[in-house]
């Protein structure tokens, strides 16, 4: 059920090895997009590679219930 579906993800959202792995990733994205503020053109592959990496975390970061339900 719906209810149910909404209480698993609270769940796994509230979870301290869920909460470790968001964390980790906030600590890269934090780091990556100091890299390419301090560093940006100096290696336009790597700007495109941090540039990348930042959005794909974000979207991870961001993830909600509705982003997740199967069709």
């Amino acid at each position: 059920s719906e209810a149910t579906d909404q209480d698993s993800f609270k769940f796994w959202k509230q979870n301290q090895v869920t909460k470790a792995v968001f964390k980790a990733f906030q600590d890269r994205l934090a780091d990556l997009t100091s890299e390419l503020q301090q560093q940006a053109g100096v290696d336009p592959l790597r700007d495109r590679y941090a540039a990348g990496y930042i959005a794909a975390v974000k979207d991870l970061l961001l993830v909600e219930l509705d982003d997740v339900k199967e069709t």
